[in-house]
């Protein structure tokens, strides 16, 4: 029996030093360091393999996670605001979809200038937009000139003419049908 206690007792030994040499190699991420979701150590990896710069610090990395993180919280709290406001049925309202990525960022004009304005989001449609000229032409009807009305009665009378004359023609026709019925 007393074999068993020392086994017991190894074993316990083994395991607090196990669990001692996991404390000290645990790794800690850099993302977890800065407090961030996007992976910091993936953009350094990605910076230095692309040559941006002889040398890159780790700082310059952690930063440019920051502001992609920003980047991405904002357009997805506007993205999931323009989801709800859009008058469509409730199963819709659950996803965002690239259609309102789209217009929230074309409809923000912070993001406007952060992106650019050449952004093309795939399968984000267009921007509804139409022009004063239009808007203002379909408001304040303008009077036709008499010019343009001239030109309209002209080819009223030309059609007319037209018809007229299509019409002599099947009388003609319709002559020259019954004379050849009488001649058999």
């Amino acid at each position: 029996m007393p074999a068993k206690k020392e086994e017991t007792k190894k074993k316990s030994a083994t395991q607090a030093i196990l669990e001692s040499d996991e404390e000290k190699t645990s790794r800690v991420l850099k993302s977890k360091k800065a407090g961030l979701i996007f992976p910091v150590g993936r953009v350094l990896r990605i910076m230095k393999q692309r040559r941006y710069a002889d040398r890159i610090s780790p700082n310059c990395a952690v930063s440019i996670c920051a502001v992609l993180e920003y980047l991405t919280t904002e357009i997805l709290d506007i993205a999931g605001e323009r989801t709800l406001s859009t008058e469509s049925d409730v199963a819709s309202k659950k996803m965002i979809k690239p259609r309102h990525i789209c217009l929230a960022v074309k409809g923000d004009f912070e993001m406007i200038k952060a992106i650019g304005p050449d952004v093309i989001i795939p399968m984000g449609g267009v921007i509804p937009h139409i022009e004063d000229a239009i808007k203002q032409r379909k408001r304040n009807k303008r009077p036709r000139s008499s010019a343009v009305e001239k030109m309209k009665d002209a080819e009223a009378e030309d059609d007319e003419d037209d018809s007229e004359a299509g019409e002599e023609n099947e009388s003609v026709e319709d002559e020259s049908i019954e004379d050849d019925e009488d001649e058999e």
